[in-house]
């Protein structure tokens, strides 16, 4: 069967299955809406409205002056500073939408934005400190938090000469007139619809697959409430705490479904976008792992060690790529 029925196929079989099971879809599209004013949208409307004003090219430039080295080191452009920062602090898809916005050089190589937009992401610290954290033992945010950190650092690193650096033909994302509080209140609309339709999604096939199939749907699925079925589970916390901390860092399909939503037009491949992911997100099951022994056996303040130690190792290592023309976009260096 082409590739081309395929959309086409699955929205009438969703169709099917809302008019079958309407009360259970409007229960779930509820649930995650809910979750969504609650949570989501109060936490992320004040990053996505300070977005311009932190990607913008006077401060980019600032910002490279510092970064340079470091953003040298994992070949990403410079001007990806702003992005990343906001990513660190406010998790998908904010981070995206930030890398949208300074994307501006169709000359720049879709492989540095590419390890851009796989820093960039992941769960927000509110959301491991907040939400997660209340599920789960005392000390589990933090440990989460770190391992995502930690992953970010790695992925950087390991996957440095990930995706091509060739060119590619870029149309610029359309934005909407009525400058960032505009902008960011429909992104945080179209945020809602993807939760919504996951969730109902997740919902409905879970009414076929039976009960013991909700758990794994949430988690491949949707962030929030996969991570809130995955805590509830009836396992030790080291146990859940890996696969939690894979599930939150890699965020769902419903997460990566938004974020491509901003990095498609850019060039990037779905596919290596994916990979990257699943590579992220196994790291930071691993890391989580080793952290919540490591906190077992001596101190909780571990888990703060390995993140500190790789910081201090990239900025080290930073020192070595620092030179006038590390805080130049790579295709400023092109130019010149």
């Amino acid at each position: 069967m082409k590739t081309q029925w395929l959309r086409p196929l699955s929205a009438a079989a969703l169709l099917v299955l809302l008019a079958l099971h309407p009360g259970e879809a409007a229960q779930a599209a509820l649930q995650s809406l809910t979750m969504w004013a609650q949570s989501v949208a109060p936490s992320l409307l004040p990053f996505l409205i300070v977005i311009p004003a932190l990607t913008g090219p006077d401060v980019s430039r600032m910002l490279s002056r510092f970064s340079g080295g470091f953003l040298h080191l994992m070949r990403l452009p410079a001007h990806s500073t702003g992005a990343l920062l906001i990513g660190l602090l406010s998790g998908s898809p904010a981070g995206a939408a930030a890398l949208a916005s300074v994307r501006k050089d169709p000359s720049d190589p879709t492989g540095a934005f590419l390890r851009a937009a796989l820093m960039a992401s992941g769960a927000s610290p509110a959301f491991l400190l907040g939400s997660v954290s209340s599920m789960l033992p005392e000390g589990a945010g933090p440990l989460l938090l770190s391992a995502q950190v930690s992953s970010s650092l790695l992925t950087g690193l390991l996957l440095r000469r990930f995706g091509s650096d060739h060119p590619v033909p870029l149309s610029a994302p359309a934005r909407p007139r009525g400058g960032a509080v505009l902008s960011a209140a429909l992104t945080l609309l179209a945020i809602a619809g993807y939760m919504a339709l996951f969730s109902v999604i997740a919902r409905l096939l879970c009414l076929y697959l039976g009960p013991d199939a909700e758990t794994p749907l949430l988690a491949a699925l949707e962030l929030a409430g996969g991570c809130s079925a995955l805590a509830s589970l009836p396992a030790p916390a080291p146990v859940k705490l890996p696969v939690i901390a894979a599930a939150a860092c890699f965020g769902g399909v419903s997460v990566y479904a938004q974020c491509m939503s901003f990095l498609r037009p850019l060039g990037i491949d779905s596919i290596e976008y994916a990979v990257g992911k699943l590579v992220q997100a196994a790291l930071c099951a691993v890391i989580a792992c080793v952290q919540a022994e490591l906190a077992a056996r001596f101190t909780a303040r571990v888990i703060v060690l390995l993140p500190l130690s790789l910081v201090l190792s990239s900025a080290l290592l930073s020192l070595r790529f620092r030179s006038p023309e590390s805080s130049m976009p790579l295709s400023e260096k092109r130019a010149a």
